[in-house]
């Protein structure tokens, strides 16, 4: 995060720096996000973040946001893995 304008400064939502805010976050990997640049950020079956979902989260919302389970292997994020099409 770039903030060259000091904009962000104090806030704390944007202390990226501050490990008692972020301790388990994913920074390297590829998210193998399905387009990013259209704002698909569908992820694909090479993410870093597939099958890293919480069991018991997952029971507690069945369901990624396009209607796809995730009860059995849970991925990280708001969608579940799928093998993109060529």
């Amino acid at each position: 995060f770039n903030d060259p304008n000091g904009n962000f400064d104090g806030n704390l939502n944007y202390d990226f720096e501050n490990t008692v805010f972020y301790q388990n976050i994913l920074t390297e990997g590829n998210p193998d996000f399905k387009d990013p640049s259209e704002n698909q950020l569908i992820i694909g079956q090479e993410s870093a973040v597939e099958g890293l979902g919480n069991l018991s989260a997952a029971a507690l919302v069945p369901l990624d946001i396009l209607g796809v389970s995730r009860v059995s292997t849970p991925d990280l994020g708001a969608y579940q893995s799928i093998i993109f099409e060529d």
